[in-house]
Parts: structure tokens; C-alpha cells; sequence
């Protein structure tokens, strides 16, 4: 059988920059990899990968804390050749002035390309905290998250969001933390994306399909606001991409199964510090780059990848995974056209307040 073609490009490519993290979180699917940099591959090695990876639209840079790598701006670079390309970061905020110090640097190194921080929010002061598992985490959150948006008025490109995980734990004080947040000044937008059950604590649960929908109804409220004062010719298109993106991720609660075909595999990849291949950070590694002459095209062509899109194509492994899902509308013809209806009228209704 021929090897698959490469995709021209990938819709979003998530780099695991390093396993090293500072926090415990309670909620991470990533935990049983995560503090070995001992394993991790050098800045040549990944230069060599680079060199075989189709061109992105977007590159989520991911960890472990990304920024505690000392090379994570070289490592961006290495991946980023054009303006279009987006740059997502999440941080857990802990360590403020090492977050601002390598934010300004991609915003300074990538002056035409947006940079995404999203800073994890899970609780109030004493429940984020806990789940977190780092004493004042929420505190030094918050002091990363004021002194962001300082940098934010030198870096046009910067945009500021926090990642809220949702759960049965939490469900019940997000609401008026959300809107706090909306009142503060603090972020452009807010997001909510339900738990992942594939935790290190037993007993975490998502929340209810009617919590979910509550609170995500809240943020996209929340978001049309935040935005329209902010970004107005962005809100439209941010606003409609997340209200898809959560409307798939509640009908997958109530049914167990996607109403679209993943793009994992095909528009999405994941690359892990130590050269691990996923095409899906939920599933299995279908390679590891160091055993393929660091050839990214190599393990992406291999019988192990080849099986594992023809599982996700079965839809068996139907998940809420907001990058695969959220990259995924694109190629479904019915959710990108509900996705443009909506867009549509969100930008009828901001022209009427006009």
C-alpha cells in the first residue's frame, strides 16, 4: 500500500516544548509523562524534525509549564514561517516574571503573528489553588495575568484568555468568577472546556450536559461583550468558532459520539519533548521521531498511524478535545455552516449597536 500523502499543511500542530512542570494539577491527562527532561530532545534535534513537518496554521506550545523551557522562542521559531500562523500558550501562571519574559519574546519575535496566552483559572483563590496543588498559585495567576496586560498595550499581537477547566468541583463558583474576570479588565475573552477523564485523582467527574451548557452559555455572553469593547472585528469570528465548538462538545456529552469526523491525524499532530508522535494527545504514540532519523513524515506514514486514523475514524474514541474538535468544524460541512450563520449574525447584531 502506498503511504498517504502529507497534508499541504496542519491545522494546528501541538509541541510539547518540555515535560517540565511546576505544578500537580489534579486535572492534567499528561501527568504520568511529565519531569523527565533527562528524555527530551536537544534544540538540534528538533531543528532536524522541523525540516519535515508541513507548514501550520497554528502551533499550540504545550508542556509540562512551556515556559519554563529556556528555548521555547527558539523552538517556535523553528515551526513559524508565516505571518498567518497562530501561536497558542497555556501557562499556569505561577512563576509571573518568567511567563512575562518569554510572552514578550514571542510577541517581540513574531510581531505580525498573534500570540494566544491562556492562563488557568479553575476556582476561586482556595479551590484553584488545591486543585493546582501549588500554595497561592491563584494569587501569583492573577499577578501574571496584570502584569500580561501591561505587556499587552507595547504588543498589539497579544491576546489574553483564561483556560477553565470544568468539573462537578468547580461547576458551582464559575459563574460568578467568570463574570468577575469579565468586570476586572483583566482578559479579552474567557473559555471553558469540560474535564477530560483521564486524570491522575480518582472520582473527578465532568459536570452535568445542563451545567456545561449553562456556563458556557455564560462565557459566550461574557465574550461578545469582552470582545466587542475590545476587538469588534475579531468578535464575530472568535464568538461563532466557540459557540460551534461548545455545541459539539454538549451533544457529545449527551450522545458519546462526535456528530463530525475528527481531523486528528489528518489536519492536527502532536510532537512531545521527547520526540513521541501522536496523532491525537488522548491516544496512544504511533511513533517516536528519534527512531525514524528525526523524519516527522516517516512516523506519520507508518503502519501504526495508518491503523490508528482508521479507529478515529469509527468515531470510538469520541472526545470534547477542544483542538481536535475545534480545528475539525472546518472540514464538516454542516458545522462550518452553522459556524457562519452565526458569525453572520453576530456581526449584524454589533453593526445595529454601532
Amino acid at each position: 500500500m502506498p503511504p498517504e500523502p502529507s497534508p499541504a499543511e496542519l491545522a494546528v500542530l501541538t509541541i510539547f516544548v518540555t515535560s517540565v512542570c511546576n505544578a500537580r494539577c489534579e486535572t492534567c491527562f499528561f501527568w504520568d509523562s511529565l519531569n523527565h527532561p533527562r528524555d527530551e530532545m536537544t534544540l538540534d534535534e528538533w531543528a532536524k524534525v522541523a525540516e519535515t513537518v508541513p507548514p501550520v496554521r497554528g502551533l499550540q506550545l504545550s508542556g509540562g509549564e512551556p515556559t519554563l523551557d529556556a528555548d521555547l522562542v527558539d523552538k517556535a521559531m523553528l515551526f513559524i514561517h508565516r505571518p498567518e500562523t497562530s501561536i497558542s500558550l497555556p501557562t499556569n501562571g505561577i512563576r509571573t516574571d518568567q511567563v512575562v519574559t518569554q510572552v514578550g519574546a514571542l510577541t517581540s519575535c513574531f510581531p505580525q503573528n498573534r500570540v494566544i496566552v491562556g492562563v488557568s483559572i479553575d476556582g476561586p483563590a482556595e479551590m484553584h489553588d488545591q486543585i493546582r496543588g501549588v500554595k497561592d498559585n491563584f494569587a501569583k495567576a492573577m499577578r501574571t495575568l496584570d502584569q500580561l496586560r501591561d505587556l499587552q498595550r507595547e504588543r498589539p499581537n497579544l491576546r489574553l484568555t483564561t483556560l477553565t477547566c470544568l468539573m462537578e468541583k468547580n461547576a458551582a463558583a464559575m459563574p460568578d468568577l467568570l463574570r468577575g474576570f469579565a468586570d476586572s479588565g483583566r482578559v479579552d475573552f474567557v473559555t471553558v472546556e469540560p474535564l477530560r477523564e483521564q486524570t491522575p485523582v480518582d472520582g473527578l467527574r465532568a459536570p452535568s450536559h445542563e451545567t456545561l451548557k449553562s456556563i458556557q452559555d455564560l462565557a459566550l455572553e461574557l465574550n461578545i461583550r469582552l470582545l466587542a469593547e475590545r476587538y469588534p472585528e475579531e468578535m464575530p469570528s472568535i464568538v461563532s468558532h466557540l459557540d460551534e465548538l461548545y455545541g459539539i462538545q454538549q451533544r457529545m456529552r449527551i450522545r458519546g459520539v462526535l456528530d463530525l469526523d475528527c481531523q486528528a491525524g489528518a489536519a492536527t499532530g502532536v510532537l512531545e519533548a521527547n520526540g513521541t508522535v501522536r496523532l491525537c494527545e488522548l491516544l496512544e504514540p504511533v511513533g517516536n521521531v528519534r527512531d525514524f532519523d528525526h523524519d516527522w513524515n516517516a512516523v506519520w506514514h507508518s503502519e501504526p498511524a495508518r491503523r490508528q486514523r482508521e479507529h478515529i475514524l469509527t468515531r470510538a474514541c469520541s472526545c470534547t478535545h477542544c483542538v481536535n474538535v475545534g480545528q475539525s468544524i472546518a472540514f464538516d460541512a454542516e458545522a462550518e455552516a452553522r459556524r457562519r450563520e452565526t458569525e453572520r449574525q453576530l456581526a449584524a447584531r454589533a453593526a445595529a449597536k454601532s
